[in-house]
């Protein structure tokens, strides 16, 4: 009986924000605003890197509205995301964009804050976004 109240103090004492890595992964609403680019609104979805042998790897389809067929990975580790140097065609399959940057993932699991820049041909696009869930 001793062993069963301690197992259940040890439980019921556990943090209930723990990060869960799989709580990221679905449909996301990102709003953005960008130094050079118009603020808009789109959805994205974020997935585990399926090729990747680190499971805090992840894919974003659709990061700054390049489509879903485009693909942003990223790294995860406890509430950070880091964005490495990355390039990636746009959705006309001409654009050429190069993409970094980090961002934050709220104790609830209910919204990230990214800040990122992104090369265009226009220059560097200093980008905030949020992204919560649909």
């Amino acid at each position: 009986m001793l062993i069963f109240a301690c197992a259940l103090l040890l439980f019921s004492c556990k943090d209930k924000n723990t990060y869960d890595p799989t709580s990221l992964t679905g449909g996301w609403q990102c709003q953005e605003q960008g130094s050079l680019s118009q603020p808009r609104n789109y959805p994205v979805n974020i997935e585990r890197d399926p090729i990747a042998i680190d499971t805090s790897t992840y894919l974003i389809h659709n990061f700054y509205k390049t489509g879903f067929e485009t693909d942003v990975y990223f790294s995860s580790k406890d509430n950070v995301i880091e964005i490495p140097s990355q390039g990636i065609e746009g959705i006309d399959g001409i654009s050429q964009y190069r993409i970094s940057g980090h961002g934050k993932i709220s104790s609830d699991l209910k919204s990230i804050e990214l800040k990122y820049e992104v090369t265009i041909y226009e220059g560097i696009d200093y980008v905030n976004s949020i992204y919560t869930r649909n």
